[in-house]
C-alpha cells in the first residue's frame, strides 16, 4: 500500500476482480469501499461491473487507453448510480474527494500504472 486508505491492484479479468473483492472485505471488512476502475473494451465487462458491485460502496469510472479502453460514460452504464469522468487524473482527484474509507484502483493495468505514477 503506497499511501493509508489506497490499493491500486491491476486486476482486469471477473477472477481477479473475485480474488481482489475477498481481500478487500477481509482487510477492511466495516469501512466504505470507493473503486476507481477503467476496463478495455474487449474484456468480459459486465461480470467485471458485476465483482465490483459486490464489495463497492462507490464507483467512479475512468478511460486510460482512448483505442482500447471503453469509455467512461459507457462503463458507467454498468453500475447503478456510478460516477464517471472521462480525464483519469480528474476521476483520480474525485474519487478521492469527500468521502472517508478506502479507494480501490482496478480494472486495467494502465489505470493502476497511471495512479501509481501519479503517486510516486
Amino acid at each position: 500500500m503506497l499511501h493509508p486508505g489506497l490499493v491500486v491492484d491491476g486486476g482486469h479479468n471477473p477472477a481477479a476482480i473475485r480474488e481482489l473483492k475477498e481481500t478487500i472485505q477481509r482487510l477492511f471488512p466495516e469501512k466504505e469501499i470507493t473503486v476507481l476502475t477503467a476496463v478495455m473494451a474487449d474484456k468480459d465487462v459486465k461480470k467485471i461491473a458485476d465483482g465490483i458491485k459486490e464489495f463497492a460502496s462507490r464507483v467512479v469510472c475512468t478511460c486510460v487507453d482512448r483505442e482500447r479502453g471503453l469509455p467512461a460514460f459507457d462503463y458507467s452504464k454498468y453500475f447503478c448510480g456510478a460516477e464517471y469522468c472521462s480525464d483519469p487524473g480528474s476521476a483520480l482527484k474525485y474519487a478521492e474527494s469527500g468521502r472517508p474509507g478506502v479507494l480501490v484502483v482496478c480494472g486495467s493495468f494502465y489505470l493502476a500504472g497511471f495512479v501509481l505514477k501519479i503517486k510516486e
